[in-house]
């Protein structure tokens, strides 16, 4: 399965559209906690913890996003 790392400044429009076609194409979505925004904090809110549910993926801090590659590709870094 592919994985999508999903970052972005609106939550409620382009971050979800993005989060939801990647979703609908097969790929593992991770969404990185402090990396996603928004102009309304109450959309933002709301988002996260519907994705924190685990429907479309994974929402990770930073330093977890690593354990979503093999150590090979890793490695070449």
């Amino acid at each position: 399965m592919r994985s999508l790392v999903i970052t972005g400044v609106v939550a409620e429009t382009c971050v979800e559209t993005t989060v939801r076609d990647a979703y609908g194409k097969d790929y593992f979505v991770v969404i990185p906690r402090n990396s996603i925004g928004s102009n309304d904090p109450e959309q933002l809110k709301a988002r996260m913890k519907y994705w924190e549910k685990g429907f479309v993926g994974d929402v990770v801090d930073e330093e977890e996003i690593k354990q979503y590659w093999p150590q090979k590709v890793l490695a070449s870094e």
